[in-house]
């Protein structure tokens, strides 16, 4: 008979045209799954979510990614293998999710919106802002500005101003009301009928924000038909080159007020909307030619420009042209690794302050002593009851029934079982005392079938990891 094996539910995020091999095949590796302590509930459980997301990459549809809900063995185990009939359930983050696939997978397959989709939208507009912040490195690396630079910008283009210019665009919301100059900035939206072809259109632009700013909401007006002195001034400029339009209203009183109001701000308008109709369609490298270059990095409001740019196009938009400045070594015939390796950007840790299930501990340091062998041979090896198999769990041998039954009944350790011995961390930590961990599971378990030889063990029908 069998033993009786203890199971538990769980959860997992995985990409959609996983659980399409996971529908065709009936199996897939699982390296993260959560375990799932209680239903799921709208507005609880957020522990729970936010260690099922920890390790989830960025994406830019809810339609990409979907979550599993399945039965597992309660082993301790590093990295686990579902086998479709163990999924209880398949939900989507939202409902436009749930028709997109609804439309592409088998009809049979009763696909759900998760309790968890407010959540998962907020997980959307996280990595969306990160995307966008990222655009902002890119740029920098391109330009080969410092991070004084960047910081300096910062102080204008601050945490607080940011984070109103995310929270219209995920609102669906226009700017109103008493905003800063750099929100109705960057949310701006062309309406009137202003030149495209001729630099004086973004000078116009410019005044049109700034009424807007003043009268706190977007004015549906054309600033031709006013009064205003600078519109006046820009049609005697002797040229439609930015400095001879710069000229032309530089004593004007918007100069002063437009100051007052954001330092920088009457510079820096129309050039960033110069910048960003030059890169609809993604960054343009025309602007990395010597000249341009060093033309528009050697003014304050030239570098804010240059920020705003990159937070407005996101790394999505830049990383083609960024990918080749680096060079990358995957595009090179002879792979070369750099010199130095500076982290562009300091990711969001990945570490939670909450009790991990399934997830990998940072790596030993590399001179982590290693310990002395047995002097005789162990009759179990054992590791702590209420914790997971993960890397630098301690598992400790055991020569003695005496020894066993006090760190089973002092300590709150238990014994491995057979399958635990062809877990990964099992290993690492059994040469460390000189042993092979699927020898000792061998030795300890000799119920395995004794015609079964070493190589077939460690053969791709053993896998290195538990299955379920």
């Amino acid at each position: 008979m069998g033993d009786i094996v203890q199971t538990s539910e769980y959860i997992a995020i995985i990409r959609r045209a996983e659980f399409v091999d996971l529908f065709k095949y009936g199996w897939l590796p699982l390296p993260h799954s959560v375990r799932l302590d209680q239903p799921m509930r709208a507005g609880e459980g957020r522990e729970t979510f936010d260690e099922l997301v920890r390790w989830m990459p960025t994406y830019e549809y809810s339609f990409e990614y979907l979550l599993i809900h399945f039965l597992d063995s309660d082993e301790d185990i590093l990295v686990c293998t579902v086998h479709i009939e163990q999924v209880m359930a398949v939900y989507t983050f939202d409902e436009r999710a749930q028709h997109e696939l609804s439309i592409s997978f088998d009809p049979r397959i009763k696909i759900q919106v998760s309790v968890w989709k407010e959540w998962f939208h907020e997980k959307w507009r996280q990595s969306f802002r990160q995307q966008c912040e990222l655009g902002v490195v890119a740029i920098w690396s391109l330009f080969g500005l410092s991070d004084e630079d960047k910081r300096v910008c910062e102080e204008t283009i601050s945490k607080e101003v940011k984070d109103q210019i995310f929270e219209l665009i995920f609102s669906g919301r226009r700017p109103k009301g008493e905003l800063p100059a750099w929100v109705y900035l960057f949310l701006y939206e062309r309406h009137a009928f202003y030149p495209k072809d001729k630099n004086k259109g973004y000078f116009q632009d410019y005044i049109h924000i700034y009424l807007s700013v003043l009268e706190g909401k977007e004015q549906d007006i054309d600033v031709r038909d006013t009064t205003i002195e600078a519109v006046t001034l820009l049609e005697g400029a002797k040229s439609d080159t930015f400095s001879a339009l710069q000229d032309s209203i530089a004593n004007s009183t918007l100069h002063v007020k437009a100051n007052e109001k954001a330092p920088y701000f009457h510079d820096t308008a129309p050039l960033f909307l110069y910048l960003k109709s030059r890169c609809v369609e993604g960054f343009d490298q025309t602007l990395l030619e010597a000249k341009t270059k060093a033309a528009l990095m050697n003014e304050p409001y030239k570098r804010l420009a240059l920020y705003l740019l990159g937070l407005a196009l996101g790394y999505d938009k830049v990383y083609d042209v960024y990918y080749d400045k680096l060079p990358l070594s995957i595009f090179s015939d002879k792979p070369k690794l750099p010199v130095t390796l500076k982290k562009r950007v300091c990711a969001p840790s990945t570490q939670s302050h909450i009790p991990a299930k399934r997830q990998i501990d940072p790596k030993p340091e590399a001179n982590t002593p290693r310990m002395i062998p047995l002097a005789s041979q162990p009759i179990a090896w054992m590791k702590p009851k209420d914790e997971r198999l993960r890397a630098n769990i301690t598992i400790l041998p055991v020569c003695t029934d005496e020894e066993k039954r006090q760190l089973e009944e002092s300590e709150g350790y238990t014994s491995l079982t057979k399958r635990q011995f062809n877990c990964i961390c099992v290993q690492t930590a059994l040469e460390q005392y000189g042993y092979n961990a699927i020898d000792e599971g061998e030795r300890l378990f000799p119920v395995v079938n004794k015609h079964k030889s070493k190589q077939d063990i460690n053969s791709p029908d053993y896998p290195l990891f538990e299955e379920s």
